[in-house]
């Protein structure tokens, strides 16, 4: 399986609510996603935004501490991932390691400009991706909101 990488370039500390719009997006073109985070205080976090975020949304997600098989939900929120099942689509709300995120065929990766360390790592997983060959698509927020087609 080949995997895409796309970054989503972010000028402004809005990634919390980037990502629940991708997750929106995502599921709208029946792409089954994984939302990575470190910690379970973020995977909480986000459990609540993707329920309230936006008034007219409906994004059915279950949050597991640990992924290791497929489950109805198409969106699954996680700490820990063994087995991506068939989830598609990795959004990376943090970063993992590369013999993970090449399990995906789509995985969704943010370049953090607004913040000089988040930057400076962001640029690491890019040249990472880069000698790994895996095509690398960067794009604005919106850009990615009014072209992703499932």
């Amino acid at each position: 399986m080949s995997t895409d990488i796309v970054f989503i370039v972010l000028n402004s500390a809005v990634k919390s609510r980037i990502v629940c719009d991708l997750a929106e997006k995502c599921y709208l073109n029946n792409r089954r996603i994984v939302i990575y985070t470190n910690s379970e205080e973020e995977c909480k976090k986000f459990d609540s935004l993707l329920w309230t975020w936006k008034q007219q949304s409906f994004v059915p997600h279950k949050c597991l501490d640990v992924l290791s098989q497929s489950h109805i939900e198409p969106i699954v929120l996680t700490t820990s991932i063994d087995s991506p099942g068939d989830y598609d689509t990795l959004l990376l709300v943090d970063p993992l390691p590369l013999e993970t995120v090449k399990q995906f065929s789509t995985v969704i990766d943010f370049a953090e400009k607004y913040d000089s360390q988040g930057l400076e790592l962001s640029r690491k997983r890019f040249k990472m991706y880069k000698e790994q060959d895996l095509k690398i698509d960067t794009l604005q927020p919106g850009e990615f909101l009014h072209t992703a087609s499932g």
